[in-house]
Protein backbone atom coordinates (compact mmCIF):
# COMPACT_ATOMS: atom_id res chain seq x y z
CA UNK A 1 0.00 0.00 0.00
CA UNK A 2 1.01 3.46 -0.49
CA UNK A 3 1.42 5.57 2.54
CA UNK A 4 1.38 9.63 2.94
CA UNK A 5 2.06 11.12 5.80
CA UNK A 6 -0.02 15.08 6.31
CA UNK A 7 2.32 16.29 9.78
CA UNK A 8 0.39 19.43 9.82
CA UNK A 9 -2.89 17.67 10.90
CA UNK A 10 -0.40 14.45 11.65
CA UNK A 11 -2.76 12.17 10.00
CA UNK A 12 -1.78 8.79 7.59
CA UNK A 13 -3.72 8.29 4.70
CA UNK A 14 -3.03 4.57 3.06
CA UNK A 15 -3.88 3.54 -0.53
CA UNK A 16 -4.23 0.67 -2.75
CA UNK A 17 -5.19 0.81 -6.27
CA UNK A 18 -6.67 -3.45 -6.82
CA UNK A 19 -6.09 -5.46 -9.90
CA UNK A 20 -9.95 -5.09 -10.60
CA UNK A 21 -9.30 -0.98 -10.50
CA UNK A 22 -10.92 -0.30 -6.90
CA UNK A 23 -9.45 1.90 -5.40
CA UNK A 24 -9.18 1.83 -1.64
CA UNK A 25 -8.39 4.07 1.12
CA UNK A 26 -7.56 3.82 4.89
CA UNK A 27 -7.43 6.44 7.39
CA UNK A 28 -6.22 4.30 10.93
CA UNK A 29 -7.45 6.57 14.28
CA UNK A 30 -6.95 4.27 17.12
CA UNK A 31 -7.56 6.46 19.76
CA UNK A 32 -11.19 6.17 18.34
CA UNK A 33 -13.42 3.47 19.26
CA UNK A 34 -15.77 3.57 16.17
CA UNK A 35 -14.70 3.11 12.44
CA UNK A 36 -16.93 4.27 9.68
CA UNK A 37 -16.62 2.63 5.78
CA UNK A 38 -17.82 4.22 2.69
CA UNK A 39 -18.10 2.72 -0.74
CA UNK A 40 -18.94 5.34 -3.31
CA UNK A 41 -19.00 5.38 -7.29
CA UNK A 42 -19.01 7.76 -9.53
CA UNK A 43 -22.92 7.64 -10.48
CA UNK A 44 -25.23 9.70 -9.77
CA UNK A 45 -28.40 12.38 -10.78
CA UNK A 46 -26.73 13.67 -13.51
CA UNK A 47 -26.03 10.50 -15.23
CA UNK A 48 -29.22 10.10 -17.02
CA UNK A 49 -27.50 9.78 -20.52
CA UNK A 50 -24.37 7.49 -21.07
CA UNK A 51 -23.45 4.52 -23.58
CA UNK A 52 -24.10 1.37 -21.58
CA UNK A 53 -21.56 -1.05 -20.88
CA UNK A 54 -21.09 -3.14 -24.45
CA UNK A 55 -23.18 -0.56 -26.48
CA UNK A 56 -21.82 1.38 -28.71
CA UNK A 57 -25.03 3.96 -28.77
CA UNK A 58 -25.96 6.80 -26.34
CA UNK A 59 -29.59 5.98 -24.55
CA UNK A 60 -31.03 7.73 -21.97
CA UNK A 61 -32.34 6.77 -18.79
CA UNK A 62 -35.48 7.74 -16.86
CA UNK A 63 -35.19 10.43 -14.11
CA UNK A 64 -34.39 9.32 -10.82
CA UNK A 65 -32.76 5.90 -11.88
CA UNK A 66 -29.79 6.61 -10.03
CA UNK A 67 -31.44 6.81 -6.76
CA UNK A 68 -33.64 3.77 -7.22
CA UNK A 69 -30.85 1.37 -7.66
CA UNK A 70 -29.36 2.47 -4.49
CA UNK A 71 -32.48 1.82 -3.16
CA UNK A 72 -32.85 -1.96 -4.67
CA UNK A 73 -29.16 -3.23 -4.42
CA UNK A 74 -30.15 -3.17 -0.45
CA UNK A 75 -33.05 -6.00 -1.50
CA UNK A 76 -30.72 -9.15 -1.29
CA UNK A 77 -31.76 -12.28 -3.50
CA UNK A 78 -32.28 -14.32 0.36
CA UNK A 79 -34.90 -11.67 0.44
CA UNK A 80 -33.09 -10.23 3.03
CA UNK A 81 -32.78 -6.58 3.49
CA UNK A 82 -28.76 -5.85 4.19
CA UNK A 83 -29.25 -3.07 6.90
CA UNK A 84 -30.61 -5.87 9.07
CA UNK A 85 -27.67 -7.97 8.33
CA UNK A 86 -25.22 -5.18 9.51
CA UNK A 87 -27.42 -4.57 12.42
CA UNK A 88 -26.30 -8.12 13.77
CA UNK A 89 -22.93 -7.24 13.79
CA UNK A 90 -24.03 -4.09 15.46
CA UNK A 91 -23.03 -1.30 12.85
CA UNK A 92 -25.60 0.92 11.09
CA UNK A 93 -25.93 1.48 7.79
CA UNK A 94 -27.17 3.95 5.08
CA UNK A 95 -26.87 5.33 1.98
CA UNK A 96 -27.27 8.17 -0.48
CA UNK A 97 -27.69 9.55 -3.96
CA UNK A 98 -26.71 13.00 -4.99
CA UNK A 99 -26.13 14.49 -8.61
CA UNK A 100 -22.04 12.90 -8.65
CA UNK A 101 -21.85 9.85 -6.64
CA UNK A 102 -23.93 7.16 -5.17
CA UNK A 103 -22.48 6.16 -1.63
CA UNK A 104 -23.18 2.96 0.73
CA UNK A 105 -21.86 3.40 3.86
CA UNK A 106 -21.45 1.39 7.37
CA UNK A 107 -20.60 2.45 11.22
CA UNK A 108 -19.74 0.19 13.64
CA UNK A 109 -17.61 -0.25 16.88
CA UNK A 110 -17.11 -3.81 16.51
CA UNK A 111 -16.62 -6.35 13.79
CA UNK A 112 -14.86 -3.83 11.25
CA UNK A 113 -13.62 -6.73 8.79
CA UNK A 114 -17.59 -8.62 8.42
CA UNK A 115 -18.90 -5.48 8.14
CA UNK A 116 -16.47 -3.87 5.53
CA UNK A 117 -16.49 -7.50 3.32
CA UNK A 118 -20.32 -7.66 3.85
CA UNK A 119 -20.89 -3.94 2.47
CA UNK A 120 -18.69 -5.27 -0.68
CA UNK A 121 -21.00 -8.08 -1.17
CA UNK A 122 -24.03 -6.69 -1.07
CA UNK A 123 -23.08 -3.83 -3.16
CA UNK A 124 -21.18 -6.03 -6.10
CA UNK A 125 -24.54 -8.93 -6.06
CA UNK A 126 -27.55 -7.37 -7.77
CA UNK A 127 -30.69 -8.90 -7.68
CA UNK A 128 -33.75 -7.10 -9.72
CA UNK A 129 -36.52 -8.84 -10.74
CA UNK A 130 -40.25 -7.49 -12.71
CA UNK A 131 -41.42 -8.21 -8.79
CA UNK A 132 -39.20 -6.03 -6.97
CA UNK A 133 -39.11 -2.87 -9.03
CA UNK A 134 -42.71 -3.26 -8.82
CA UNK A 135 -42.87 -2.69 -4.80
CA UNK A 136 -40.50 -0.29 -4.75
CA UNK A 137 -42.08 1.78 -7.25
CA UNK A 138 -44.82 2.31 -4.97
CA UNK A 139 -42.04 2.86 -2.15
CA UNK A 140 -40.40 5.90 -3.93
CA UNK A 141 -43.83 7.31 -4.86
CA UNK A 142 -44.67 7.92 -1.46
CA UNK A 143 -41.11 8.99 -0.99
CA UNK A 144 -41.92 11.44 -4.17
CA UNK A 145 -45.14 12.84 -2.72
CA UNK A 146 -43.67 13.25 1.16
CA UNK A 147 -41.22 15.69 -0.91
CA UNK A 148 -43.69 17.36 -2.76
CA UNK A 149 -45.27 18.21 1.03
CA UNK A 150 -42.22 19.78 1.81
CA UNK A 151 -41.83 23.19 1.29
CA UNK A 152 -38.13 23.65 1.52
CA UNK A 153 -38.02 20.99 -1.05
CA UNK A 154 -40.61 22.68 -3.57
CA UNK A 155 -39.09 25.51 -2.77
CA UNK A 156 -35.51 24.23 -3.71
CA UNK A 157 -36.21 22.01 -6.61
CA UNK A 158 -39.05 24.68 -8.07
CA UNK A 159 -36.11 27.66 -8.41
CA UNK A 160 -33.91 24.88 -10.25
CA UNK A 161 -36.63 24.26 -12.56
CA UNK A 162 -36.89 27.97 -13.21
CA UNK A 163 -33.80 28.31 -13.91
CA UNK A 164 -33.07 25.33 -16.25
CA UNK A 165 -35.72 23.47 -18.56
CA UNK A 166 -33.80 20.61 -19.58
CA UNK A 167 -30.70 20.24 -17.51
CA UNK A 168 -30.96 16.89 -15.34
CA UNK A 169 -30.46 19.11 -12.38
CA UNK A 170 -33.66 20.80 -12.38
CA UNK A 171 -34.93 17.08 -11.28
CA UNK A 172 -35.71 15.65 -7.79
CA UNK A 173 -33.03 12.98 -7.39
CA UNK A 174 -35.66 10.57 -6.65
CA UNK A 175 -37.56 11.29 -10.21
CA UNK A 176 -41.28 11.90 -10.72
CA UNK A 177 -43.67 9.26 -10.08
CA UNK A 178 -43.53 9.19 -14.01
CA UNK A 179 -40.15 8.41 -14.71
CA UNK A 180 -39.67 5.76 -11.62
CA UNK A 181 -42.36 3.72 -13.47
CA UNK A 182 -40.75 4.03 -16.83
CA UNK A 183 -37.65 2.12 -14.74
CA UNK A 184 -37.52 -1.77 -16.08
CA UNK A 185 -34.90 -4.51 -14.41
CA UNK A 186 -32.88 -4.14 -18.00
CA UNK A 187 -32.51 -0.45 -16.99
CA UNK A 188 -31.16 -1.23 -13.75
CA UNK A 189 -28.98 -3.76 -14.95
CA UNK A 190 -27.44 -1.15 -17.30
CA UNK A 191 -26.67 0.90 -14.85
CA UNK A 192 -25.39 -1.11 -12.23
CA UNK A 193 -23.34 -2.86 -15.28
CA UNK A 194 -21.63 0.48 -16.37
CA UNK A 195 -21.22 2.05 -13.35
CA UNK A 196 -20.52 0.21 -10.94
CA UNK A 197 -17.36 -1.28 -12.13
CA UNK A 198 -15.41 -1.50 -9.01
CA UNK A 199 -12.68 0.64 -11.42
CA UNK A 200 -15.33 3.15 -11.16
CA UNK A 201 -15.73 3.01 -7.44
CA UNK A 202 -13.75 3.66 -4.21
CA UNK A 203 -13.56 2.49 -0.70
CA UNK A 204 -12.59 4.43 2.60
CA UNK A 205 -12.35 3.14 5.73
CA UNK A 206 -11.59 5.44 8.70
CA UNK A 207 -11.67 4.90 12.44
CA UNK A 208 -10.24 1.89 14.74
CA UNK A 209 -9.48 0.02 11.82
CA UNK A 210 -6.28 -2.55 11.59
CA UNK A 211 -4.45 -2.09 8.18
CA UNK A 212 -4.29 -5.81 7.98
CA UNK A 213 -7.86 -5.61 6.96
CA UNK A 214 -6.65 -4.80 3.00
CA UNK A 215 -5.89 -8.42 2.90
CA UNK A 216 -9.35 -9.53 3.01
CA UNK A 217 -10.50 -7.14 1.01
CA UNK A 218 -7.92 -8.38 -1.40
CA UNK A 219 -9.19 -11.95 -1.17
CA UNK A 220 -12.91 -10.66 -1.46
CA UNK A 221 -12.33 -9.01 -4.82
CA UNK A 222 -9.63 -11.93 -5.79
CA UNK A 223 -12.78 -14.17 -5.71
CA UNK A 224 -15.06 -12.43 -7.55
CA UNK A 225 -15.19 -12.04 -11.56
CA UNK A 226 -15.55 -8.84 -13.47
CA UNK A 227 -15.94 -7.27 -16.75
CA UNK A 228 -13.20 -5.48 -18.52
CA UNK A 229 -12.37 -2.59 -17.31
CA UNK A 230 -13.82 0.34 -19.91
CA UNK A 231 -14.07 3.77 -20.38
CA UNK A 232 -17.65 5.09 -19.20
CA UNK A 233 -19.05 7.31 -21.75
CA UNK A 234 -21.27 10.39 -20.69
CA UNK A 235 -23.47 13.29 -22.23
CA UNK A 236 -25.28 15.77 -20.17
CA UNK A 237 -27.91 18.46 -20.96
CA UNK A 238 -26.23 22.00 -21.23
CA UNK A 239 -29.38 24.68 -21.46
CA UNK A 240 -28.85 27.80 -23.79
CA UNK A 241 -27.99 30.07 -21.54
CA UNK A 242 -31.13 32.24 -21.60
CA UNK A 243 -34.55 33.16 -19.30
CA UNK A 244 -36.78 30.11 -18.91
CA UNK A 245 -38.97 30.75 -15.96
CA UNK A 246 -38.31 34.52 -14.60
CA UNK A 247 -41.07 33.91 -11.64
CA UNK A 248 -43.20 31.36 -10.09
CA UNK A 249 -45.66 31.73 -7.54
CA UNK A 250 -47.75 28.53 -5.45
CA UNK A 251 -49.98 28.52 -2.65
CA UNK A 252 -49.43 25.66 -0.04
CA UNK A 253 -50.69 24.70 3.44
CA UNK A 254 -47.62 26.97 5.29
CA UNK A 255 -48.07 29.88 7.89
CA UNK A 256 -45.50 32.33 6.69
CA UNK A 257 -44.64 32.85 2.90
CA UNK A 258 -41.32 31.97 1.47
CA UNK A 259 -39.18 33.13 -1.56
CA UNK A 260 -36.16 32.29 -3.02
CA UNK A 261 -33.90 34.70 -5.90
CA UNK A 262 -32.04 31.67 -7.76
CA UNK A 263 -28.98 33.20 -9.85
CA UNK A 264 -27.48 30.85 -12.73
CA UNK A 265 -24.10 31.39 -13.76
CA UNK A 266 -22.53 31.31 -17.36
CA UNK A 267 -19.99 28.93 -17.20
CA UNK A 268 -19.70 25.19 -16.24
CA UNK A 269 -15.96 25.17 -14.30
CA UNK A 270 -13.27 22.35 -14.09
CA UNK A 271 -12.34 22.30 -10.39
CA UNK A 272 -15.70 23.12 -9.33
CA UNK A 273 -15.20 22.73 -5.72
CA UNK A 274 -12.65 25.33 -5.70
CA UNK A 275 -15.16 27.52 -7.51
CA UNK A 276 -17.60 26.66 -4.64
CA UNK A 277 -15.23 27.38 -1.77
CA UNK A 278 -13.88 30.62 -2.77
CA UNK A 279 -17.77 31.37 -3.77
CA UNK A 280 -19.11 30.29 -0.58
CA UNK A 281 -16.33 32.44 1.16
CA UNK A 282 -17.76 35.80 -0.74
CA UNK A 283 -21.18 34.90 0.55
CA UNK A 284 -19.76 34.46 3.75
CA UNK A 285 -18.73 37.74 3.92
CA UNK A 286 -21.72 39.21 2.59
CA UNK A 287 -24.74 37.25 3.54
CA UNK A 288 -23.38 35.10 6.54
CA UNK A 289 -24.46 35.61 9.79
CA UNK A 290 -22.67 38.35 10.73
CA UNK A 291 -23.04 40.52 7.19
CA UNK A 292 -24.27 43.92 7.00
CA UNK A 293 -26.87 42.35 4.33
CA UNK A 294 -28.50 40.08 7.23
CA UNK A 295 -28.38 42.89 9.51
CA UNK A 296 -30.42 45.30 8.07
CA UNK A 297 -33.32 42.58 6.63
CA UNK A 298 -33.42 41.38 10.14
CA UNK A 299 -34.04 44.96 11.52
CA UNK A 300 -36.24 45.94 8.52
CA UNK A 301 -38.66 42.71 9.70
CA UNK A 302 -38.03 41.17 6.49
CA UNK A 303 -36.37 37.71 7.39
CA UNK A 304 -36.14 35.77 10.59
CA UNK A 305 -33.73 32.81 11.36
CA UNK A 306 -34.82 30.84 8.56
CA UNK A 307 -32.51 33.06 5.90
CA UNK A 308 -29.83 31.47 4.46
CA UNK A 309 -27.95 30.89 0.91
CA UNK A 310 -26.77 28.25 -1.11
CA UNK A 311 -24.08 27.63 -3.77
CA UNK A 312 -23.66 24.44 -5.84
CA UNK A 313 -21.06 24.35 -9.56
CA UNK A 314 -21.08 20.13 -10.70
CA UNK A 315 -20.45 18.81 -13.80
CA UNK A 316 -23.67 20.29 -16.00
CA UNK A 317 -24.97 23.62 -13.49
CA UNK A 318 -23.72 26.49 -11.48
CA UNK A 319 -26.27 28.24 -9.24
CA UNK A 320 -26.68 30.60 -6.47
CA UNK A 321 -29.77 30.68 -4.10
CA UNK A 322 -31.16 33.37 -1.76
CA UNK A 323 -34.14 32.49 0.76
CA UNK A 324 -36.31 32.71 3.63
CA UNK A 325 -39.57 32.73 5.22
CA UNK A 326 -40.99 36.64 5.08
CA UNK A 327 -43.91 38.52 6.11
CA UNK A 328 -43.76 40.79 2.71
CA UNK A 329 -42.28 38.22 0.38
CA UNK A 330 -42.46 40.64 -2.43
CA UNK A 331 -40.12 43.58 -0.98
CA UNK A 332 -37.81 41.02 0.56
CA UNK A 333 -37.28 40.11 -3.36
CA UNK A 334 -36.78 43.42 -4.22
CA UNK A 335 -33.85 43.71 -1.34
CA UNK A 336 -32.29 40.16 -2.60
CA UNK A 337 -32.57 41.49 -5.98
CA UNK A 338 -30.86 44.78 -5.35
CA UNK A 339 -27.66 42.88 -3.53
CA UNK A 340 -27.36 40.42 -5.88
CA UNK A 341 -27.19 42.66 -8.88
CA UNK A 342 -24.45 44.93 -6.75
CA UNK A 343 -22.17 42.20 -5.98
CA UNK A 344 -19.94 42.80 -8.74
CA UNK A 345 -18.98 46.38 -7.47
CA UNK A 346 -18.71 45.62 -3.96
CA UNK A 347 -15.48 45.94 -2.16
CA UNK A 348 -13.92 43.22 0.05
CA UNK A 349 -12.11 44.05 2.89
CA UNK A 350 -8.60 42.01 3.82
CA UNK A 351 -9.90 41.77 7.60
CA UNK A 352 -13.18 40.83 6.55
CA UNK A 353 -11.73 38.47 4.15
CA UNK A 354 -9.30 36.55 6.51
CA UNK A 355 -12.14 36.09 9.24
CA UNK A 356 -13.98 34.33 6.68
CA UNK A 357 -11.07 31.85 5.59
CA UNK A 358 -10.11 31.82 8.94
CA UNK A 359 -13.71 30.44 10.04
CA UNK A 360 -13.72 28.09 6.48
CA UNK A 361 -10.44 26.71 7.56
CA UNK A 362 -12.32 25.99 11.27
CA UNK A 363 -14.75 24.28 9.33
CA UNK A 364 -12.57 21.52 7.50
CA UNK A 365 -10.63 20.64 10.57
CA UNK A 366 -14.07 19.92 12.29
CA UNK A 367 -14.65 17.95 8.99
CA UNK A 368 -11.44 15.92 9.80
CA UNK A 369 -12.36 15.39 13.66
CA UNK A 370 -15.77 13.67 12.48
CA UNK A 371 -15.21 9.97 11.27
CA UNK A 372 -18.20 9.96 9.14
CA UNK A 373 -17.86 13.83 7.57
CA UNK A 374 -14.49 13.36 7.19
CA UNK A 375 -15.18 9.97 4.79
CA UNK A 376 -17.80 11.83 2.87
CA UNK A 377 -15.56 14.80 2.37
CA UNK A 378 -12.85 12.65 1.27
CA UNK A 379 -14.87 10.99 -1.35
CA UNK A 380 -16.80 14.60 -2.62
CA UNK A 381 -12.71 16.09 -2.95
CA UNK A 382 -11.81 12.98 -4.62
CA UNK A 383 -14.00 13.88 -7.39
CA UNK A 384 -13.62 17.04 -7.86
CA UNK A 385 -9.76 16.48 -8.11
CA UNK A 386 -8.35 17.44 -4.71
CA UNK A 387 -7.61 15.98 -1.59
CA UNK A 388 -9.06 16.60 1.43
CA UNK A 389 -5.78 16.84 3.41
CA UNK A 390 -4.33 19.07 1.62
CA UNK A 391 -7.40 21.92 0.86
CA UNK A 392 -6.52 23.31 3.95
CA UNK A 393 -3.33 24.35 2.15
CA UNK A 394 -4.82 25.41 -0.87
CA UNK A 395 -7.46 27.64 1.04
CA UNK A 396 -4.46 29.31 2.80
CA UNK A 397 -2.78 30.58 -0.52
CA UNK A 398 -5.84 32.63 -1.23
CA UNK A 399 -6.35 35.98 -0.93
CA UNK A 400 -9.29 38.80 -1.18
CA UNK A 401 -7.99 39.06 -4.78
CA UNK A 402 -9.18 35.24 -5.14
CA UNK A 403 -12.97 36.99 -5.11
CA UNK A 404 -12.85 38.98 -7.83
CA UNK A 405 -13.18 36.47 -10.09
CA UNK A 406 -16.49 35.11 -8.02
CA UNK A 407 -17.75 38.86 -7.93
CA UNK A 408 -17.29 38.87 -11.96
CA UNK A 409 -19.25 35.57 -12.33
CA UNK A 410 -22.58 38.10 -11.25
CA UNK A 411 -21.83 39.82 -14.03
CA UNK A 412 -23.73 38.15 -16.73
CA UNK A 413 -26.43 36.07 -15.13
CA UNK A 414 -29.91 34.73 -14.61
CA UNK A 415 -32.08 35.69 -12.30
CA UNK A 416 -35.63 33.98 -11.27
CA UNK A 417 -38.33 34.04 -8.46
CA UNK A 418 -39.95 31.13 -6.65
CA UNK A 419 -42.29 32.35 -3.86
CA UNK A 420 -44.89 30.00 -1.87
CA UNK A 421 -47.88 31.49 -0.30
CA UNK A 422 -50.01 30.17 2.02
CA UNK A 423 -53.59 28.38 0.95
CA UNK A 424 -56.00 31.55 0.79
CA UNK A 425 -58.54 29.55 3.09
Amino acid sequence: MNKEYFEQIDETLYHEKLSNGLDVYIVPKNDYDKTFGIISTRYGGLDNRFIPYGKTEFVEYPKGIAHFLEHKLFEMEDGIDASTKFLKWGASSNAFTSFDRTSYLFSTTNNVLECTLFLLDFVQSPYFTDENIKKECGIIEQEILMYQDDPDSRLFWGTLKNLYKDNYVSTDLVGSVKSINEITKEMLYDCYETFYHPSNMQLFLIGNVDLSVIDGIRENQAKKTFKPIKEIKREYVYDEFKDNIKETKINMDIIIPKVCLGVRFKNIYNNFQMVDIKTGLLCSILCGDSSTLRMELMNKGLINDSFGYYTDFNKSASYFMLSSDSENPDKLYEEFYKFVKDIPNMKISEEDFECAKRELIGQFIGILNSLEATAQNFTSCLYSGNNLYTIINEIKKLDVKSLDEIKDMFKDIIITKYAIYPNED
